[in-house]
């Protein structure tokens, strides 16, 4: 969802959408993706090798 601020300026065709906002939010978006990404590449990875060392 467009992050808009209320009263902000309006720019050509009715767009309110602040960018520095959108920006700060895609930022964060990719960070936690990121974080999560790496806690669940570790948590299979240790399953992973425990599985192998049982077989």
């Amino acid at each position: 969802m467009p992050v808009s601020r209320p009263g902000g300026i309006v720019r050509n065709g009715g767009n309110n959408v602040a960018i520095d906002a959108e920006m700060s939010e895609l930022l964060k978006n990719a960070l936690t993706a990121q974080v999560l990404n790496q806690l669940l590449a570790r948590k299979y990875g240790g399953l992973e090798k425990a599985i192998s060392l049982r077989v």
